[in-house]
C-alpha cells in the first residue's frame, strides 16, 4: 500500500483510488489468467457432454471463488498503512475494546 495518509486510501484523490484498484485487480487477475485457460483448454479437449459441462462450471466456480478470495484480501491488505505503528493501539467499537496489533497473525481466532 502506498501510505498516502497513513490510513488506507481514504484520503487519496479519485483517481488514485482508481489506479490502485486498477492494480490491485490486475496483479489478481494475473494469478488466476492461467488456471482459467487451462480450465477452458481441458473442456476443449473432451468430448460435450453434461459431465464434461459440469465439470467445468465447478471449476470455474472454484477458481472465481479463488479470484475474489484473493481480491479481497489484498483491497484489505491495501487498507492498512506501510507503518503500522502510526495507528491507535486501542480502538472501542460499539460494547467492546479491540486491541491492535503491530504483526499479523496465523491465529485464526484472533478476532479482525
Amino acid at each position: 500500500m502506498h501510505d498516502l495518509n497513513g490510513w488506507g486510501l481514504n484520503q487519496a484523490t479519485e483517481k488514485q483510488c482508481f489506479l490502485e484498484a486498477e492494480r490491485l485487480v490486475d496483479s489478481i487477475l494475473k494469478r488466476v489468467r492461467q488456471p482459467l485457460i487451462d480450465a477452458v483448454a481441458s473442456f476443449f479437449t473432451q468430448p460435450l457432454s453434461p459431465l464434461a459441462l459440469m465439470l467445468f462450471e465447478v471449476a470455474l466456480l472454484k477458481l472465481v471463488r479463488e479470484l475474489g478470495r484473493h481480491l479481497l484480501e489484498v483491497v484489505l491488505n491495501a487498507c492498512e498503512p506501510d507503518v503500522p505503528h502510526l495507528l491507535p493501539m486501542n480502538l472501542s467499537f460499539e460494547i467492546g475494546g479491540y486491541r491492535r496489533r503491530n504483526q499479523k497473525t496465523a491465529n485464526r481466532n484472533v478476532a479482525s
